[in-house]
């Protein structure tokens, strides 16, 4: 305990104003990229090809032929998942439901992956 006091007295009031202002920026930024905006379209790849884009809105299943064996994607209620994927690892199941705009779940070892976009685009595209 005596110690812990000891550490703590050898901080300036330069050192306690840099970590007060570089605690209210790391909570300030995560505000502001956090909310991001609901996305409207789920588009769906395979490796390089666009495979298709659906509305975010409609529920329904997709099975997707990837690399290594079939992904079922799953709609529902707004949201978009990799429900079944025959990885080894499950990482892209785990990931869970995505929403927001610019969100994406990535497949890896089967190369099939889901992006949550708007009306558009804000990129050009994303390689493996």
């Amino acid at each position: 305990m005596i110690r812990k006091l000891l550490f703590i007295r050898k901080f300036k009031t330069g050192d306690w104003l840099i970590i007060t202002l570089s605690s209210f920026l790391i909570v300030l930024s995560m505000f502001m990229w956090w909310d991001l905006p609901d996305g409207k379209y789920i588009e769906i790849e395979k490796g390089q090809s666009t495979l298709g884009t659906y509305s975010i809105n409609q529920d329904r299943i997709i099975l997707v032929d990837g690399q290594i064996g079939q992904s079922q994607i799953e709609i529902k209620n707004g949201k978009a998942r990799i429900k079944k994927s025959p990885c080894r690892k499950q990482y892209c199941v785990h990931q869970g439901w995505v929403n927001k705009k610019n969100q994406m779940v990535v497949c890896l070892p089967n190369y099939v992956s889901l992006f949550i976009i708007g009306d558009k685009k804000n990129y050009d595209s994303i390689n493996y």
